[in-house]
């Protein structure tokens, strides 16, 4: 039977912008095991930098541009993603992301694949990757 999570219900986080949206905590026994997340990043929030061990995460940036941190500081990736990009997340891949506006907010949609419980996706928290 098919389920509506109200937005009210969505758990949002008043410090990082991060609503849990479809997950274990939400939604009881999803099958597969899954998160559908929905972020509105502050004007110049940049996120902790971390892994996840057990998912993977498809990103769609809905509004705004966001620069997308991965590796390490040794070997960054930086990926600079607009409105209507895309960006995917290998498991165990170190990342964080940064709204680059210091005046509007930023939106994404991630998917994490492989679990729904947002306490055993395995985050492990790593040095931050420098901005270029």
């Amino acid at each position: 039977m098919a389920i509506v999570l109200r937005k009210a219900d969505s758990r949002r986080d008043p410090k990082t912008g991060l609503a849990q949206g479809l997950c274990a905590a939400t939604v009881a026994g999803l099958d597969p095991p899954f998160t559908l997340a929905h972020n509105i990043m502050p004007p110049g929030y940049r996120s902790g930098t971390h892994s996840h061990a057990k998912v993977c995460r498809g990103t769609y940036v809905a509004k705004g541009r966001i620069r997308f941190f991965f590796g390490t500081p040794d070997h960054p990736q930086i990926i600079d993603a607009e409105e209507g990009d895309y960006v995917y997340t290998p498991v165990g891949e170190i990342h964080s992301q940064l709204n680059l506006s210091g005046t509007e907010t930023a939106e994404y949609v991630s998917t994490y694949v492989g679990e729904s419980d947002r306490d055993a996706l395995g985050t492990v928290f790593a040095e931050p990757i420098p901005d270029r």
